[in-house]
C-alpha cells in the first residue's frame, strides 16, 4: 500500500495534464503548485519509440480480437492541438468521442486497480434511490467511490450474504478470562490507582504439591500423584490464595490478583496490595524489613533456610549451565545470575537492586554451588507461613505501574492462526477472509489444562479487586449503548425509556433535581452516592 500510486501509474492509461502557473512562484515564499483552468488527461503513444525501451501501457500487450463493448482510444502523438481535449474513447460503432473527468468512462480509464474489469464508475446522471418526496437526490463523486470502496472490503472479508453485512460477533466483558474481561479488569486497577495512588509490592505466590494438605489427602490413593488429583490442587490452592491475599506482615487498604496457570498446569496468582501509610517503604533503608534476597544462616533458622533453598532459587544457568531452558540468545531470560549488591539501594530510574553479599552461604544445586545471585527476592514471613515459592517484589515506583497492571490482566500466552485449504485453480491471494467470530475464535484457539478446567468447575474467581469498582457511562446524547435479544422488536427497544438510563444520564438528572450532590464530580458521586442496577439509578 505505500507504493500504491506508483502502481496505479504503471498501469494507469492516462496522465495528469493542466495549465500550471508558475508566476506565484516569483519570491522566497514556499513552493505552491497553481493550476489555472480545467484539469486534463492525455494519453501517450501505445508503441515505444525505436530506440527506447516499453514504458507504463507500452508494455502490456493485446493478442485477441476486441469483442463487444471493449474500449479503444485515438492517441495523439505530439498534436499540438491535444490540449483541446481531455480523453478521446472511441466505441466499436461509433465515432470517436471525447470525453471530459466527469465521463463515466474517466475513473476506469485513471484508476485501472480499482476497476480492473473496466466497470462504469460516477457520473452526474446518478442518483440517490430516496422517496420521492425528497428534496436533494443527488449521488455526489465522495458518496459513490465510498459506498464503492466500502463494498469492495466487505467482500473481500468473505461477507457475500444480506444478513453477514456490518455483523460482527464478540466476546463481551462479561465472559471470564475473555481478552475484554482482562482489559476491564486493567482499568478497574487503574481506578483504584487513581484514588489509593500505587501499590506498594507485586507478589507472585505459586501452588506448592508437597503442601502437607496435599500430601496427606494423597496419602490415602497411593496409586496416585498428585497431578492426578487436579481438583484437588484446585481446591487447596484456591484457599491458600485467598488467605495470602490478607495475609501480610502489615495492613492493608486495598488489592488486586488474577489466577493463571503454568504451561505444567499448576496454578499461580499475581497479587498487587496497597498498604497503609504507616507499612509503606520510605527510604531505601526500609527495603530489608520486608524483602531479601540472600540464602538465610541454615544455623540460627534452618526452617527459612529450606523453604529458601528448595523453593527460592533459580535454577543453574549462565556459563554454569547454557543449555538450560531460561536461556536466550545465550544470556538468562530472567537475568540471573543477579549482580552483587553490598547494600540495597535504587537507581536513577527508581528500580530496586537488593542487597546480595557475594561472601553470603551457598547451596549445591544439581552438582553446581550457587550462591545469593541466584536467589529470588522473598519475604520471610510469607515463605514460612504458606511454604510456597512467593516471589515479592518492590514496585512503588510510579512508571512501572501501568506495565505492572497490563502484566496481571494479560490473558494466557495465545496464538491464532487458520489453515485453509486453496481451490484447484484459484489464486491463494484472493482467498477471502472469514469474517469475525471472536467467540468461535476463542473456542478454536482455547487450551486449557486440568487444573484451570477444575478451577472454572468451582466456579473460583481468576480475578478479584477489592473495594468494587463501579464502570461509569460516557456518551453523546441518544448515543448511549443498548442490549437487547435477538427476537425483541427494534420499535419495543426504541421506545422504552428505561433502557436509556444510563449512570450518565441518571447523574444528570439527579444534579438537576438534588441539590445536595451538586459538589460532587461525575467521577467522584460513588463517594456518596451507589448505582442500583435493577432500577438504573443512583441512591
Amino acid at each position: 500500500m505505500a507504493n500504491i500510486r506508483a502502481y496505479n501509474s504503471a498501469f494507469s492509461m492516462t496522465s495528469f495534464g493542466a495549465k500550471v502557473n508558475n508566476t506565484i512562484n516569483r519570491g522566497s515564499g514556499p513552493y505552491v503548485f497553481k493550476i489555472s483552468g480545467q484539469i486534463r488527461h492525455w494519453l501517450g503513444s501505445l508503441c515505444p519509440p525505436s530506440n527506447e525501451r516499453p514504458r507504463f501501457l507500452q508494455m502490456i500487450r493485446t493478442y485477441e480480437r476486441p469483442s463487444g463493448g471493449t474500449l479503444g482510444a485515438i492517441i495523439s502523438d505530439g498534436d499540438p492541438m491535444c490540449h483541446q481535449y481531455d480523453i478521446v474513447i472511441r466505441h466499436k460503432d461509433d465515432r470517436p468521442q471525447r470525453i471530459s473527468k466527469l465521463h463515466k468512462l474517466y475513473m476506469l480509464l485513471q484508476y485501472p486497480l480499482i476497476f480492473p474489469y473496466g466497470d462504469s464508475g460516477w457520473s452526474p446522471e446518478l442518483y440517490l434511490r430516496v422517496p420521492d418526496d425528497s428534496r436533494d437526490k443527488r449521488l455526489t463523486v465522495n458518496m459513490y467511490y465510498s459506498y464503492l470502496l466500502m463494498i469492495d472490503t466487505i467482500l473481500q472479508r468473505g461477507d457475500t450474504e444480506g444478513r453477514d453485512i456490518g455483523k460482527r460477533t464478540f466476546l463481551p466483558s462479561s465472559f471470564t478470562g475473555g481478552p475484554r474481561y482482562m482489559y476491564k479488569h486493567y482499568q478497574d486497577a487503574l481506578a483504584i490507582c487513581r484514588v489509593h495512588g500505587v501499590p506498594q509490592y507485586f507478589i507472585t505466590f505459586t501452588c506448592n504439591v508437597k503442601w502437607p494438605e496435599i500430601e496427606r489427602y494423597m496419602s490415602g490413593f497411593l496409586s496416585l500423584k498428585p497431578q492426578d488429583r487436579p481438583d484437588i490442587i484446585a481446591r487447596v490452592f484456591q484457599m491458600k490464595a485467598i488467605i495470602c491475599c490478607h495475609y501480610f506482615c502489615f495492613r492493608l487498604i486495598t488489592d488486586v490478583y488474577t489466577i493463571e496457570f503454568q504451561k505444567r498446569g499448576l496454578p499461580h496468582c499475581h497479587l498487587l496490595p496497597w498498604v497503609t501509610p504507616m507499612y509503606k517503604i520510605k527510604d531505601v533503608s526500609e527495603v530489608d524489613r520486608y524483602i531479601s534476597a540472600q540464602i538465610p544462616d541454615p544455623s540460627t533458622d534452618p526452617h527459612l533456610y529450606k523453604i529458601v533453598t528448595d523453593l527460592m532459587i533459580h535454577d543453574p544457568c549462565g556459563l554454569l549451565r547454557p543449555t538450560s531452558p531460561c536461556m536466550s540468545s545465550g544470556t538468562c531470560s530472567k537475568s540471573f545470575p543477579k549482580p552483587y549488591q553490598q547494600e540495597t539501594s535504587f537507581d536513577n530510574k527508581g528500580h530496586v537492586h537488593y542487597k546480595r553479599q557475594i561472601d553470603g552461604f551457598t547451596i549445591i544445586k544439581g552438582d553446581v554451588k550457587l550462591d545469593n545471585g541466584f536467589v529470588v527476592p522473598y519475604n520471610r514471613t510469607l515463605s514460612l507461613h504458606f511454604m510456597a515459592h512467593i516471589n515479592v517484589e518492590y514496585c512503588g515506583w510510579s512508571m512501572l505501574i501501568k506495565y505492572l497492571f497490563k502484566y496481571i490482566s494479560k490473558g494466557v500466552d495465545r496464538v491464532h492462526y487458520t489453515v485453509t485449504k486453496i481451490q484447484d485453480g484459484t489464486d491463494p491471494s484472493q482467498q477471502h477472509l472469514s469474517r469475525l467470530n471472536e467467540i468461535q475464535n476463542f473456542l478454536d484457539g482455547c487450551f486449557i489444562c486440568p487444573h484451570e478446567a477444575s478451577w472454572r468447575i468451582f466456579i473460583f474467581y481468576i480475578h478479584d479487586r477489592i473495594p468494587a469498582v463501579q464502570t461509569l457511562a460516557v456518551h453523546l446524547e441518544n448515543m448511549q449503548n443498548i442490549t437487547f435479544r435477538d427476537n425483541d422488536h427494534l420499535d419495543n427497544v426504541a421506545t422504552n425509556m428505561y433502557n436509556r438510563r444510563t449512570t450518565l444520564t441518571e447523574w444528570l438528572h439527579n444534579t438537576r433535581n438534588d441539590t445536595s450532590g451538586r459538589h460532587l464530580r461525575y467521577i467522584d458521586y460513588l463517594t456518596e452516592y451507589s448505582w442500583r442496577s435493577q432500577s438504573r439509578s443512583w441512591v
